[in-house]
């Protein structure tokens, strides 16, 4: 266990492993005053970008007649420009709206229809923080396989389970923070301890994990 904790500790490089989905969205397509598509559904954390292929219009939330500004392009802007914005947790729990339905106007062409909304979801996987390996339990093996998935070739299914920290990267203080919880009474595993989602804003990917339903 020591050799394991020393060897945990002599690697000085942090191996970060993310994923974000970005969702393209055509402004004034063909010249006509509109957004394509006008609504999208996406995640939270992910980011929308939008892509100007024509003149004079911009993109700003609210509806018409009533700009919010929770983001906006600016002025409006030509054909080629290029606007993007990510609805982050962070950004979502402080701007909360009914049924997650962001709205948004081309401030010149609001009165001629020219609106779209992008609808956020929470659909984050279900997973149990610390359980590196999946076995549905917290024990050594799990930092071992958090050890080979950043240096020897691992994999793991769920960045988010070998998230032990909760800091939003998968690195050697993953590792590391497991056997201080385990064997030195080190800090206690953030939520979700049992199966749930990320409580906490990240990129990190969970495509599989197969001890939560």
């Amino acid at each position: 266990m020591l050799k394991l904790t020393r060897l945990a500790l002599c690697f000085l490089f942090a191996s970060q492993v993310s994923a974000q989905t970005i969702h393209d969205v055509t402004v004034a397509p063909g010249g006509d005053d509109e957004f394509s598509p006008s609504q999208i559904t996406i995640d939270v954390g992910d980011c929308v970008r939008w892509t100007w292929a024509d003149d004079g219009h911009n993109v700003v939330s609210g509806v018409p007649g009533a700009a919010t500004a929770l983001f906006s392009s600016g002025s409006p802007e030509d054909e080629g420009f290029v606007f993007e914005f990510c609805f982050d947790a962070a950004f979502v729990a402080a701007n909360p709206v009914p049924g997650g339905v962001y709205e948004y106007i081309c401030e010149p062409h609001q009165f001629s229809g020219m609106v779209g909304s992008v609808v956020v979801v929470d659909t984050g996987p279900t997973f149990s923080r610390g359980d590196c390996n999946d076995d549905g339990g917290l024990d050594v093996a799990d930092p071992v396989v958090a050890l080979a998935a950043l240096f020897s070739g691992g994999s793991t299914t769920c960045f988010s389970a070998c998230d032990a920290n909760d800091d939003g990267g998968f690195d050697i203080s993953d590792a590391v923070y497991l056997l201080s919880n385990l064997f030195s009474a080190g800090p206690a595993i953030p939520a979700p301890t049992t199966c749930g989602t990320d409580p906490t804003s990240d990129t990190l990917d969970c495509g599989l994990f197969m001890s939560c339903p």
